[in-house]
């Protein structure tokens, strides 16, 4: 069963892709250090902040991804998380 799951869920990530990278600021061209903590960010780069000043429809699909997560893991801040989730299912449809 462990193989069978490995080889329908994981999917491989392009070499260039934002998952692979690190996180883009959501504010600027720059990326950001999928390393850097969330609380290290300027408060209007944080996403629970963002949510909360500019609601959900202005947000970017992976930080209202990181707002569910809502914590990264030791490397990687939950912003390179949740855009590698999204980019790891080949984006969200809808």
């Amino acid at each position: 069963m462990d193989g069978e799951f490995s080889a329908r869920y994981t999917t491989a990530i392009p070499r260039n892709s934002p998952a692979r990278v690190g996180a883009t600021d959501m504010n600027s061209d720059k990326m950001v250090n999928p390393a850097t903590m969330i609380g290290d960010l300027p408060a209007d780069e944080k996403p629970m902040e963002r949510l909360r000043a500019l609601g959900a429809s202005q947000l970017r699909n992976p930080e209202l991804i990181a707002n569910l997560l809502s914590t990264g893991i030791k490397g990687k801040n939950v912003l390179s998380m949740s855009t590698r989730v999204i980019a790891g299912f080949g984006g969200l449809a809808g």
